[in-house]
């Protein structure tokens, strides 16, 4: 199946959409019943793919205007047009670009990482100089509360103009 760049925004979207979906579950029903901090990167990972998804989303359907040049499939050159034209044009939330930056660096610290482990109801990350980042419940609420904002919020954008479009 041979998916057109008018349907790729959408089909980013609604991936989006079932990873925060499913990091909102793991949020409010799994780890309420385990209550392990390993948890968290699974979820935090989620919040992650939920976040670039997103970003591509507004990228392709901006793509499709031809308001932005094409771009590489990665999280850095997403982050650089997200940065540069979309949050001008559609006067989003600057949380949204914090948010996108401190995932972005969870997950680095992540993968980088010499050594994880748990510790008081908290996800601890060191990196080679055991430089500690610390992930709690609260922050990772706190994250999946602002990727469903974002994701509305670009929902509204592209529907706003999809029925624009059709008016004409």
């Amino acid at each position: 199946m041979i998916i057109d760049r008018s349907e790729k925004f959408e089909t980013e979207l609604n991936e989006a959409l079932r990873n925060i979906k499913i990091a909102d579950h793991m949020v409010n029903i799994t780890y309420n019943f385990v209550k392990d901090p390993k948890l968290l990167s699974t979820i935090m990972e989620n919040i992650f793919l939920a976040v670039g998804k997103t970003m591509s989303s507004v990228l392709l359907f901006e793509r499709i205007y031809k308001r932005i040049p094409p771009f590489n499939d990665n999280f850095d050159s997403k982050l650089y047009f997200y940065e540069k034209k979309v949050v001008q044009r559609y006067d989003l939330d600057k949380e949204y670009l914090k948010l996108i930056k401190e995932i972005r660096e969870l997950m680095l610290s992540h993968k980088e990482s010499e050594m994880e482990f748990s510790r008081k109801n908290q996800y601890i990350i060191c990196n080679k100089e055991y430089n500690m980042k610390k992930i709690d419940i609260d922050k990772i609420k706190r994250l999946v509360r602002t990727t469903k904002s974002f994701i509305s919020d670009v929902d509204k954008i592209i529907h706003r103009k999809k029925e624009y479009e059709k008016a004409r």
